[in-house]
């Protein structure tokens, strides 16, 4: 157990596998020299690991409290191949979870996407295991916001959706909208098409034509930006109202790097992940009847804890002035602690270039409430287990075909023996004709 809480405090903000590898022997001479682990039983247990490798298994030293559904005891993960059947159950579960904050063709299109992603299914491997138990440990905490960090293809999304289903968080998911990127088709095609008319008329010269194209170019690039900062605004404004509200559920709010076109949603994401609000009169985020609901839904909730009297919350109710905005605040404190409380943030993003360090550093707050999950580039086990899966669908699908093309190469041949019979018969015919007619 100590042994896999360092490795998760630690060993999962590591980058590289050597870097893992040097904690891991770190992480055991600790244990042999202050833990009484001596080097016997260590070589016991490295023995009874490459056993269980050679038996076909895998030994995963894994702990947590989502193993077994309804229970918080926190416990040593079930054998592997337990272990990867549950995660498939809630792989399964992960494709109908509910989107927040959506509705009409909004929630629709969530729903297409869910359940085209529900008809590829998901191979489970060892260390997707670990990756998704890890990403579950750290939902669990108090302001558990999380960054995944690894290049594409690594499953970081994935991960995200089903430790929000084993946690029974409410998935939103921002990317999810449209296929093809941040901000709808129709606003994509106005882009380029207000691009390609600034960019073809007449009456100019190669320099001027030159010059229009990037002025073109900048001001697409500069809508694409602000198109996708307002699709952000308005899903995290119903991020918030879903889980700032006293119904409100406990939600992941899914951000992809794809989606970070605009800076300022990396700063709207670290005040929210940091104090739990934004600066609404300065962003804009929540208007007026946005203040209002939550006034109206939170003043009973703020009179039942005593933080404001009957009488100043009738007050508040009927009239928004300077004279009840100690008790709007007093509301406003409760939808903040609601957000810190069911709210988590989770960015994947990538490592590659300068720009994560750029980010770090103009943004302080990522690194201070953000959990790091590393999800490095998967290695031969995780390339086995695709492969295994895949040859073991194609088998019975080419045994399939195989009898398909047997019974038509059965019914050319009975087609090509039926004209011969019938000349057969036609010529013993025309024989005995011709017997008869010579007798």
């Amino acid at each position: 157990l100590w042994l896999h809480e360092c490795k998760r405090t630690f060993g999962d903000r590591l980058m590289s596998r050597e870097e893992g590898e040097w904690l891991e022997e770190l992480l055991k001479d600790l244990a042999a020299r202050r833990l009484y682990y001596s080097a016997a039983a260590a070589a016991a247990a490295h023995q009874q690991q490459q056993q269980q490798q050679q038996q076909g298994g895998n030994y995963l030293n894994l702990w947590g409290d989502c193993f077994v559904s309804g229970s918080q005891q926190y416990k040593e993960a079930p054998s592997l191949d337990q272990l990867l059947l549950l995660l498939q159950k809630y792989s399964e579960e992960a494709a109908s979870l509910p989107h927040a904050g959506y509705e009409g063709d909004t929630a629709a299109a969530a729903a297409a996407a869910a359940a085209a992603a529900a008809a590829n299914p998901i191979v489970f491997f060892p260390e997707a295991a670990e990756r998704i138990v890890a990403l579950c440990r750290h939902l669990k905490f108090h302001q558990g916001n999380v960054i995944l960090l690894g290049v594409g293809a690594t499953g970081k999304q994935t991960s995200a959706r089903i430790a929000a289903c084993i946690r029974g968080f409410v998935l939103a998911d921002g990317s999810k909208e449209t296929q093809g990127g941040p901000w709808s088709g129709s606003q994509q095609q106005q882009i380029s098409s207000s691009s390609s008319n600034s960019s073809s008329s007449s009456g100019m010269d190669d320099g001027s034509s030159t010059s229009n194209t990037s002025s073109s170019s900048s001001s697409s690039s500069s809508s694409r930006s602000s198109a996708a900062l307002n699709k952000f605004k308005e899903d995290l404004k119903n991020v918030l109202l879903s889980a700032g509200l006293s119904e409100g559920q406990e939600t992941l709010f899914l951000i992809n790097e794809s989606q970070i076109l605009d800076e300022e949603i990396l700063e709207l994401a670290d005040a929210v992940a940091n104090t739990g609000e934004v600066a609404f009169r300065v962003h804009g985020l929540l208007d007026s009847e946005a203040v209002e609901m939550i006034i109206s839904d939170l003043t009973p909730v703020a009179v039942s804890r005593g933080l404001i009297s009957s009488s100043s919350s009738s007050s508040s109710s009927s009239s928004r002035s300077s004279s009840s905005s100690s008790s709007t605040e007093i509301v406003l404190s409760i939808f903040r602690d609601n957000i810190l409380k069911r709210l988590r943030l989770c960015l994947c993003l990538s490592p590659a270039g300068t720009g994560l360090r750029q980010r770090l550093r103009l943004y302080p707050g990522l690194n201070k409430t953000f959990s790091l999950l590393m999800f490095n580039v998967w290695g031969a086990s995780a390339l086995s287990a695709v492969a295994a899966h895949l040859f073991a669908v194609a088998t019975p699908q080419l045994q399939q075909l195989q009898q398909q093309q047997q019974q038509q190469q059965q019914k050319q041949q009975q087609g090509q023996q039926q004209p011969q019979q019938e000349q057969q018969q036609q010529q013993q015919k025309q024989k005995q004709q011709q017997e008869q007619l010579q007798q």
